[in-house]
């Protein structure tokens, strides 16, 4: 794409209301400009061309209905056509609560789809909506988050509530990070608040846009692993105008004019923040872990005060600004200058919310009221996951000690629980999302009593939410129980301080997985379940279990959509008895990979093969 031009396949006109539009103004002047129109019932059909007046300066402004719209220019005896796609679209504002001036604003779309979509060997690309000219906020840009698979079912990329700045990675490449929440200014006095000039930026690796038109059944496309970085702004989203509302006082004024009266404040939520940390000591024999609670308190528990659907990150930088130094990326890297790695290979920054390890990075985490963060560094991380005699440590701590390390652990009962059971007993967790009519439970509750999987919070598992990339390794690298020995790390998304750091260089080194390009990971993508049989197969062949045994798919009607690389991947997983179908006659290979149905497959995979209990 270049310049104005429009591409019938990446930019979507989207409207509100019965219809839209778009202008455009011909290189030819003296032509005439026709619009046929798609009719979606049971079948589609046109309603045939209507001629387009021409506008005073020149333009043309065709109306547009949902689907393909044929647009016709002739001039003498010749003629062009442009499709146009256009696309109807619904949005909720404040969850239909009026707004005033110093409201958060929230605005979901139903539904808006990537322009670009991920597509093997030609584009890799994240996108967000964006809108560009908004009230009080001149030269500032505002959106949603971005996201590549999940893109049209991601609820926090189809909401625009963020004022964004824009990132440009060495490489290149462009993305939009959050900078603060979209909000009425205080002193806003007009009757609307108007978001104008938006469109979806994607950005990311790939060919010029287009190319994937070049690929047939019979010519394919290799992997383009010295593919440039790309940024595009594809599509039109409408322009959007929000009645503010005026909140009446005594003397008949509003809010609005200069008045002492306030204006309401955003949702606060109260949470808590505790930090425990360290000397810097090198590697020892006598390691610090907030398991043997042998710690120092840094910050004592803590009361904040912030706006609702913070993340994590926010009350770590309340917490520590002007108090102490810190570098972070989505966990922290260092505080007051003790760093990962300061005290032997395993050392490092970790939290835990609410008791319990956190499964998302401290950007992606949201609190809600009366949430617990505590912050902690550790000599090990792997000795965290490990559980330790309970009556050894209540007996400890009803006698006391000199040290102080037995009423630490007693002050941290309340905040720390184990994660893997290594006892006899099994632990079984109760998520209040799982049911035990449900056919997963049984495998949830193994997966999660060895280990092998953490719920998302205290008492919920989110069976139904998709596994990323990096989840899936990190999976396999606790049921594998190995350490990565690797510290060079090839994959530029790939930070040497991430909770999956080790798992995805331990399961790249080992032919287990590789890069969606040759630098790139893309940990937070999700993975589909023929990506899955493909990786879960490669582990197999790691273990050096036989993988001979395999089966056509014909009794699926889907099994041609199965990809060739994942095929002889499928047949096996499935004829072992790991992957099933979702129904009777679909494999469903492209559809993203559940929480569920990962617990389920590691089950059958342990039982059947490692032959584990």
């Amino acid at each position: 794409l270049s310049g104005n031009l429009i591409d019938a396949e990446h930019d979507c006109i989207y409207y509100m209301g019965e219809s839209g539009s778009y202008t455009f103004s011909p290189v030819t002047q003296d032509c005439n400009v026709f619009i046929a129109n798609p009719i979606i019932d049971t079948s589609l059909s046109y309603n045939g061309f209507e001629e387009i007046s021409k506008s005073e300066d020149g333009s043309f402004t065709v109306p547009l209905t949902e689907g393909r719209n044929i647009v016709k220019i002739t001039s003498g005896e010749s003629s062009n056509y442009q499709i146009i796609t256009a696309k109807q679209v619904s949005i909720t504002i404040n969850d239909g609560n009026e707004v005033k001036a110093g409201d958060k604003i929230s605005i979901v779309f139903d539904s808006l789809y990537h322009p670009a979509n991920k597509l093997a060997g030609v584009y890799n690309m994240s996108a967000v909506p964006m809108y560009t000219d908004v009230s009080g906020y001149e030269e500032k840009i505002i959106g949603a988050i971005s996201a590549q698979y999940d893109f049209a079912s991601n609820a926090e990329t189809q909401n625009v509530c963020n004022v964004l700045k824009e990132e440009v990675s060495p490489w290149g490449s462009v993305s939009y990070e959050k900078d603060a929440d979209l909000i009425v200014p205080a002193d806003y006095n007009e009757d609307t608040f108007t978001l104008s000039g938006g469109t979806i930026c994607v950005s990311g690796y790939g060919d010029a846009y287009g190319n994937h038109r070049g690929i047939t059944y019979e010519t394919g496309k290799a992997p383009n692993f010295s593919a440039e970085a790309k940024v595009a702004w594809l599509g039109q989203l409408p322009d959007i105008e929000i009645p503010i509302a005026k909140t009446i006082i005594e003397d008949g004024g509003t809010n609005n004019d200069g008045d002492d009266s306030s204006p309401s404040s955003p949702e606060t939520i109260d949470v808590f923040f505790t930090l425990y940390g360290d000397e810097k000591h090198g590697e020892a024999e006598n390691t610090h872990t907030m398991k043997k609670g042998n710690l120092t308190e840094w910050i004592e528990k803590t009361s904040f005060i912030v706006d609702e659907n913070s993340f994590v990150i926010d009350v770590v930088k309340k917490a520590l600004d002007g108090k102490m130094t810190y570098t972070y990326d989505n966990y922290l890297s260092s505080v007051n200058g003790l760093g990962e790695f300061d005290n032997g290979k395993n050392s490092g920054w970790m939290y835990m919310l609410n008791g319990e390890y956190a499964l998302y990075g401290m950007n992606e985490q949201k609190l809600k009221d009366g949430d617990e963060i505590v912050v902690y560094y550790t000599d090990d991380f792997m000795a965290e996951y490990s559980l330790e005699d309970e009556n050894e440590d209540n007996e400890e701590a009803s006698q006391g000690s000199s040290s102080g390390s037995s009423s630490k652990r007693k002050k941290n009962a309340s905040v720390v629980t184990t994660v893997i059971n290594e006892v006899q007993e099994e632990i079984k967790p109760q998520f209040k999302d799982i049911s035990e009519k449900e056919w997963y439970s049984e495998a949830v509750n193994y997966v999660t009593s060895k280990g092998l999987m953490n719920g998302v919070s205290e008492n919920e598992f989110a069976p139904e939410d998709c596994m990323t990339r990096a989840m899936l390794v990190t999976v396999l690298y606790r049921t594998d129980n190995s350490k990565n020995e690797n510290s060079n790390y090839i994959f530029t998304d790939i930070k040497n301080d991430m909770w999956y750091t080790d798992a995805v260089m331990w399961a790249y080194d080992n032919g287990i997985v590789n890069g969606v390009s040759e630098t790139s990971f893309a940990p937070d993508e999700n993975v589909t379940r023929e990506q899955m049989a493909a990786i879960i197969y490669r582990y197999a062949e790691f273990k050096k279990i036989d993988t001979s045994n395999n089966e056509t798919l014909s009794k699926y009607t889907d099994a041609e959509s199965v990809s060739e690389w994942a095929k002889v991947a499928m047949q096996w997983a499935n004829a072992s008895g790991l992957i099933n179908g979702t129904d009777n006659s679909s494999l469903s290979p492209c559809e993203s990979a559940t929480r569920s149905q990962v617990a389920a497959i590691l089950m059958r995979f342990n039982e059947n093969f490692l032959k584990t209990e």
